[in-house]
């Protein structure tokens, strides 16, 4: 998922500042994503493979969270879908 996600937007990011000469921030959901995935790793360092296990569960959805804001703002610079 995590490949998925970056080569997508990476893909899209690299057309549209072409196109557009625009740079294009992250999301808040990208960054809690880092931050849940660095702490299932520490937790599994640490030996607590259970709480690990749910907390990488967790990065999973938010990852797909991030995967699908990305896709609607960039979407929207492709006029697909309206502006809020």
């Amino acid at each position: 998922l995590l490949g998925a996600r970056d080569i997508t937007i990476s893909i899209i990011v690299s057309y549209l500042m072409n196109r557009q000469s625009e740079i294009f921030e992250t999301n808040f959901s990208g960054k809690v994503f880092v931050a849940v995935v660095a702490l299932g790793m520490t937790l599994y360092i640490l030996g607590l493979v259970k709480i690990a296990f749910w907390t990488i569960n967790l990065a999973s959805l938010v990852l797909i969270l991030s995967w699908m804001q990305y896709l609607r703002r960039y979407l929207r610079y492709f006029k697909i879908l309206p502006s809020l």
